[in-house]
């Protein structure tokens, strides 16, 4: 995948899912073999629609923001800092 191409997957990732709140976007970015080790989280979290689970959960608790401070992309790897700001507002 291009450095560019894989640059603006993880931005896509960080505002549709953190900005936007939209866990469908999960159908486009995430295996349906999904396996996770999420910290805090007893057991892993496996496939795609326990992911799309545990993040709406996670949004429905929290009023989210995410700012994108600088990214670095390296072969196939790719680096973010960002700034997170939540609050509690629901049920989790």
């Amino acid at each position: 995948m291009p450095i560019e191409e894989s640059k603006q997957l993880v931005l896509h990732w960080r505002e549709e899912l953190w900005n936007k709140q939209n866990v469908n976007v999960l159908e486009e970015l995430c295996n349906p073999d999904y396996v996770g080790y999420p910290a805090g989280i007893p057991e892993p979290v496996q496939g795609r629609e326990a992911l799309k689970q545990l993040f709406a959960a996670y949004l429905a608790a929290l009023d989210t923001r995410v700012t994108v401070e600088f990214v670095i992309v390296e072969g196939d790897m790719v680096a973010i800092r960002d700034t997170n700001w939540a609050r509690h507002t629901g049920e989790y």
